[in-house]
């Protein structure tokens, strides 16, 4: 483990942990965000012309690409698009990327970071940014998901493009609910599909029950079930526990997945997750690799560390190469 892996342990436990250790804390954080949310709608509903989009794009990310937006239910789609001699309009390949936040948070710096990697690449990126539960659950975040993936397939194959998934925490377990989940009235169903899907720290086991779990609690210095259960039950909203809107790994298959990349830090209550999700892909011939970084912590790839960077080359060329 590096230097700088260490000390961003280290301020994590001190941040983003204490939070996530206390169930009171979690929720007056989940409200709080809610509110903000209904307040920002009520300010988008006055000026929509005006109004701040959910989780606006920084100002740096603004300069070097091409931005746009939409808004679907609960949720605003950013288009981010490589600010090159070319035009805005220029056929691409297209990652749509579901970020993390614990269903709770909008992305963060580092989470636009990965996005200018992405658009670096040359990728367009769509980024979903949804409301919090209750105002956005499992039932309602999934079908957009799902449009948000028909769109980008039908404006790639439109011109012999692809479309790359990509999701990370819980952008992961969405991503992975968003491809099972059985297809509505009206959905365009396999046409949803994309090439290729990769998931960082996906957190795919909203309930954190699985026995491993409790032998990492006191090695990751993000995550604790306490908080994260917390979020989960409103995320599930109505829904049953073991629906695969809400736990991926409750569907009763995963054959017809594209190739799946999963990525996981060995100090991470989520890896339990990440390794049964592995096995019940090799079980069912689904193509698949299982990457785990010694002395990484939750979602490391968005961390300016050595293995940070190093492992988000590698998984945006894996993505290339898709």
């Amino acid at each position: 483990m590096s230097t700088a892996m260490h000390l961003a342990a280290v301020r994590l436990r001190l941040t983003d942990r204490r939070r996530l250790s206390s169930p009171a804390r979690l929720r007056r954080h989940l409200d709080a965000r809610v509110a903000r949310a209904r307040d920002a709608a009520r300010r988008r509903a006055a000026d929509p012309v005006g109004g701040v989009p959910r989780g606006p794009v920084p100002h740096e990310l603004r300069q070097t690409c091409h931005t746009r937006f939409r808004d679907l239910p609960g949720t605003t789609v950013h288009t981010l698009v490589p600010a090159t001699d070319e035009p805005s309009d220029t056929p691409r390949d297209i990652c749509v990327y579901l970020p993390g936040g614990h269903h709770i948070d909008p992305p963060d710096a580092a989470r636009w970071g990965l996005v200018s990697r992405l658009t670096d690449a040359g990728f367009r990126v769509d980024v979903p940014v949804t409301d919090p539960p209750p105002l956005v659950t499992a039932a309602t975040a999934v079908p957009v998901v799902r449009q948000v993936l028909a769109e980008a397939r039908a404006a790639a194959a439109a011109t012999g493009h692809r479309v790359v998934l990509l999701g990370e925490g819980a952008g992961g377990g969405l991503a992975l609910a968003a491809l099972l989940a059985d297809p509505a009235p009206g959905d365009p169903g396999v046409t949803t599909a994309p090439s290729r899907v990769a998931l960082v720290s996906p957190w795919l086991d909203p309930a954190l029950d699985d026995p491993a779990v409790a032998g990492l609690v006191g090695r990751d210095p993000v995550l604790h079930p306490a908080g994260l259960r917390v979020a989960a039950e409103a995320w599930r909203g109505d829904l049953p526990a073991d629906d695969p809107r809400v736990a991926p790994l409750a569907a009763p298959s995963l054959r017809g997945l594209p190739p799946v990349e999963v990525w996981a830090g060995d100090r991470e209550i989520l890896l339990p997750g990440c390794r049964a999700l592995a096995a019940r892909l090799a079980a069912e011939g689904v193509p698949h690799r299982l990457h785990v970084t010694p002395g990484a912590v939750h979602a490391w790839l968005l961390a300016s560390t050595p293995e940070g960077r190093r492992d988000a080359s590698a998984l945006v060329n894996d993505l290339l190469e898709g």
